[in-house]
């Protein structure tokens, strides 16, 4: 499905500022969404115990966005330290991992992005995207 060029549609009012197919903009939704939430909560302080309550308020944030189907955010435990009082973490690429399931005028796309240790890098990538006659 291709949104016409310059265009809104009734589905969406905006597309007209979106020059590319309906698979190009769920591929963009699914990286803005991934990106923003790591940005967004990248320093968030945590204890152990707390680090559910805070994966599912990070993935109902990112499910209140447009085209989000669903979202789901797991933070990487660090092992203890032991230090009582002195023992939280923070969010950070290095132990938040997001998967975004983006459906964007019947187009689903799975995005995700995790830390890759021996890239030392948090790489968004993309599942599950339909094939079209648009690369990637």
């Amino acid at each position: 499905m291709t949104i016409p060029t310059g265009r809104a549609t009734k589905d969406d009012p905006l597309a007209g500022h979106f020059h590319c197919s309906a698979r190009e903009r769920a591929a963009f939704e699914a990286g803005i969404k991934l990106g923003s939430a790591l940005h967004q909560y990248s320093g968030t302080p945590f204890r152990r115990a707390a680090a559910p309550t805070i994966e599912a308020a990070i993935a109902a944030s990112i499910r209140s966005q447009p085209y989000v189907v669903d979202a789901k955010a797991t933070i990487v435990l660090p092992r203890p330290t032991g230090d009582g009082e002195y023992d939280y973490h923070v969010v950070d690429q290095h132990n938040l991992r997001l998967d975004v399931l983006i459906d964007y005028m019947g187009v689903q796309v799975r995005g995700r992005i995790e830390y890759l240790d021996d890239r030392a890098y948090p790489l968004m990538t993309l599942h599950e995207i339909p094939s079209g006659s648009s690369s990637l």
